[in-house]
């Protein structure tokens, strides 16, 4: 038989294993809340309601919501919030003590930014750029203008790559046009990075080789499925033709793709009937205007 203490350990440990997992399903529903936050307010910016769904702009539908449910139970909202506070406490105890550690050990900005500018190693210039980013030096002025250099003209393909998914992650938008032009990169992981980088920073001129890549059966896969996640944001005929002629494929991820980004362009779902998409789009709603 088991002792009290013993007992009394084990429900603890349960207790708090709930917390922390309560905690995990909140933060993805607030996260996904703030990913809806983020599309209204870009909408918002452009200086009137409409100003999001002309065809000369990219398209951010504010409407759309992925369906996320959040729990209006007030035990479990108190068990989340504790569980995120033990967590935010325990996360902050081990990393001080680690980035001292590294920072100590010579891990510093001043490090990661000669190995960057290593030429001799790619794989040094693709490690310093990875340590920079992962600190505030991202949203440095001088660091975004580095990587997006890097990004066009290092003899690396796998370093050109890696400057494209850093000037993603820090939505530089000055490099929208290096996004553009490293879709025709020889090099296939070059052409995903940069098609995954235009999902999240936009650019009208984008739609045209981005249907392109989508309708050419030669384009590596992952690459066609980011572009048919790209053209989501543009709201012409020429991309909800790429997009519905993307509903056949053989290929089920650029099928799927293509599905969800006609249902983000329009909030209706005509699932992979490509007449009835069009039917849609040539209609009297006229929904592209």
């Amino acid at each position: 038989m088991r002792s009290v203490p013993s007992l009394l350990r084990r429900i603890a440990a349960g207790l708090l294993c709930s917390t922390f997992l309560l905690a995990g399903a909140q933060g993805c529903a607030s996260s996904s809340s703030n990913n809806d936050a983020d599309r209204a307010a870009r909408a918002q910016r452009e200086g009137n309601p409409a100003a999001a769904h002309r065809q000369d702009l990219p398209y951010y539908n504010d409407a759309y919501n992925d369906a996320e449910e959040d729990s209006g139970n007030i035990v479990l909202r108190g068990l989340a919030m504790a569980g995120s506070g033990i967590y935010s406490a325990g996360a902050l105890a081990i990393d001080v003590p680690v980035r001292g550690i590294a920072w100590l050990n010579g891990d510093r900005p001043g490090a990661a930014a000669r190995l960057m500018e290593d030429p001799a190693s790619p794989d040094n210039r693709r490690t310093g750029m990875n340590k920079l980013a992962d600190t505030d030096f991202i949203q440095v002025a001088s660091f975004r203008k580095r990587c997006r250099e890097v990004a066009q003209y290092d003899k690396d393909a796998s370093v050109r790559a890696t400057a494209l998914r850093t000037s993603n992650r820090a939505r530089d938008s000055k490099a929208t046009p290096v996004f553009i032009k490293s879709l025709e990169d020889p090099n296939e992981w070059v052409r995903l990075e940069a098609a995954k980088a235009l999902v999240n920073v936009p650019d009208v001129e984008a739609a045209a080789p981005l249907s392109k890549i989508l309708g050419n059966r030669e384009e590596n896969r992952d690459v066609r499925i980011a572009a048919a996640d790209a053209l989501k944001h543009y709201r012409t005929l020429a991309a909800v033709r790429a997009l519905t002629s993307a509903l056949n494929e053989r290929e089920f991820g650029i099928s799927w793709q293509a599905r969800n980004s006609l249902k983000y362009l329009t909030a209706r779902d005509y699932g992979f009937d490509e007449s009835a998409w069009l039917a849609y789009f040539t209609g009297p709603e006229k929904p592209l205007g």
